[in-house]
């Protein structure tokens, strides 16, 4: 569809998805092929949706930007999101603010991120 190709910026902030949500709209995110951002913000996420979200862009071709902040995000979604960062270099932010990440692995991904944002094109 049109829409599907088109869409660059798909902010789903202030949604309240939670996990189920977002699981149900997962599917979605391989036909969005030109995702640059993305904005989950302030939707009552857990450490879940972070597993699957890794799991669902780590091969993703556009998408570059991902807001996760003001989500119930801890410890265990940072190491997800390190897995994803890992395994797609075309990931350069990701927004952890209002999060219980803590400080460390918050520092972590930003040293990541930030290679990541030298080496892209």
């Amino acid at each position: 569809s049109k829409v599907f190709d088109a869409t660059e910026d798909f902010d789903l902030s202030y949604n309240l998805l939670g996990d189920l949500g977002l699981r149900a709209l997962l599917p979605t995110f391989p036909r969005l092929r030109h995702l640059k951002h993305l904005n989950l913000s302030s939707n009552n996420l857990q450490n879940d949706s972070a597993a699957l979200l890794a799991e669902e862009l780590k091969d993703h071709p556009t998408v570059a930007t991902i807001d996760l902040s003001h989500n119930h995000l801890s410890r265990t979604a940072g190491k997800e999101l390190i897995q994803l960062i890992l395994s797609n270099p075309r990931i350069t932010d990701i927004r952890l603010e209002g999060t219980r990440v803590d400080h460390g692995l918050r520092a972590r991904i930003k040293t990541m991120l930030e290679r990541q944002q030298l080496s892209s094109p």
